[in-house]
This record gives structure tokens, C-alpha cells and sequence, in this order.
């Protein structure tokens, strides 16, 4: 049986049924799983249960989820997502997982992981090309893919990645959005820094004078401004 790094298990309930004391638990992919422990209804045997239903559910799924290459896309594409969330911001991993339900999903979500070639993948990209997407949005959603296909080398549950022997580039790509109209020009900072007041003035040197995202300056605490060395530490968004 292989090792997995990353475990989809949440919500386990401990309930009874025919005397017998059960495990109900749900995955990151939304499927319901419930068995039985066998072990008979005691006060006892409830609260040794309890203390480990988490790890009583990971097994469980473990013993009884498709093997290997045979697992669907859909099964494990959220999951691999997630297992490296924490080396990204929160708004980037929401990203990440709306492209994945958009634009992979609907295409590969159906077929067993070892049996996606790279005809496959070509198809995807053709389709997804198609629709019109930007060079730089269409990146954004190979490198989705692509740590999903990583997950499943690295945990050996295929040999190798089909996005590898296929090309990236197209030449079919729409010309990203000139957005250099939609920025401030220097007059224009100068005049919302003159204008602008109280916390809204403090705001606006802060977002532009830092490069810091909104959602970052509106979490930032008091804690993580160092006036003395004139750091500021991004920790929250």
C-alpha cells in the first residue's frame, strides 16, 4: 500500500448502529464513506473511538480507495492541490482551485490517472485554447495542472507525467490585455496622496509605496511594523 502525504479525510462522526459502533466520515471530493468498527456500544469503547476517529476514517479510506493509476483525476486532483497550500497565499490556492472545477475538471476529472496520455493533455489545452484564453491565463492553469500530475509522480501512484512530452506554447493564444491604461500614472498618485485623508491617506502610502496587495495592508497588525529597522512583515491576507 502506498504512503500518502496528505490525507482528505474531514468531518467523522461516531454514531451506533445495531448495537455496533460506526464511523461516518466525507473527503475533500464531497463522497460520504461510513463502516462499521465492530467493536460493540460501551461507554468506554465510544470514547476510545472518539480520541481516534480521525486516524480509524484515514485508514479506512486508505484500504478501500482505487489503487494506484486506477484512481480517477477528480479523486486526487483537489487533494494534491491542497497538499502544498501552505507555500502560497490564500487568494492564489482559491485561484488554483477554481480553474482546477472550471477548465480541468470538466475534461480530465473522468479518467483514471494512469490512463491520461498525452493526447490527452493536447486535447485539453486545444479545447481550452479555443475558448479564447490569454497566454498568460492559460499558464496559470498548465501549472495547476501540472502539480497535480507532480503529486501523483512523487507519490509513485504513476510512472511518469504526460505534460511532458507535450508543448506549452501555442501559437493560436489570445494577445494578453495591454493593462497599462488601468494603473496610475504619477500625477495621478500624487493627487489621491494630496487629496486623501486621516486613515485612507495612511492606506494609500501604504499600498503604493509597498506594492503590498490590498487584502495583505487590510490584515496587517501593528506587531509586524518594525518603525525602528523600517520593516514591514506580510504574515496575513
Amino acid at each position: 500500500m502506498k504512503t500518502f502525504n496528505y490525507t482528505p479525510i474531514k468531518n467523522v462522526r461516531v454514531f451506533l448502529k445495531a448495537g455496533k459502533i460506526n464511523l461516518d466520515y466525507y473527503t475533500l471530493d464531497g463522497a460520504r464513506h461510513r463502516f462499521s468498527t465492530g467493536l460493540s456500544d460501551s461507554k468506554q469503547r465510544r470514547t476510545a473511538v472518539e480520541r481516534k476517529k480521525f486516524n480509524m476514517a484515514e485508514k479506512h479510506y486508505e484500504m478501500n480507495r482505487p489503487s494506484d493509476a486506477k484512481t480517477l483525476f477528480k479523486d486526487i486532483a483537489l487533494e494534491a492541490l491542497r497538499s502544498t497550500k501552505d507555500n502560497r497565499q490564500e487568494d492564489t490556492q482559491a485561484d488554483y482551485e477554481s480553474l482546477l472545477e472550471r477548465n480541468i475538471l470538466p475534461f480530465l476529472g473522468h479518467l483514471p490517472i494512469g490512463n491520461i496520455k498525452p493526447k490527452d493533455i493536447e486535447a485539453w489545452k486545444t479545447k481550452l485554447v479555443s475558448k479564447g484564453i490569454s497566454k498568460t491565463r492559460f499558464h496559470k492553469n498548465w501549472s495547476t495542472l501540472r502539480m497535480v500530475m507532480q503529486y501523483c509522480v512523487k507519490n509513485e501512484m504513476i510512472e511518469k507525467d504526460a505534460m511532458q512530452f507535450v508543448q506549452r506554447n501555442s501559437k493560436a493564444f489570445t494577445p494578453t490585455t495591454d493593462r497599462s491604461k488601468e494603473y496610475y500614472t504619477p500625477s495621478e498618485v500624487s493627487a489621491l496622496l494630496t487629496h486623501s485623508t486621516g486613515w485612507f491617506k495612511s492606506l494609500m502610502h501604504l499600498l503604493f509605496f509597498t506594492g503590498i496587495r490590498t487584502g495583505e495592508a487590510m490584515a496587517l497588525q501593528w506587531d509586524k511594523i518594525d518603525f525602528e529597522k523600517r520593516e514591514i512583515t506580510i504574515s496575513h491576507s
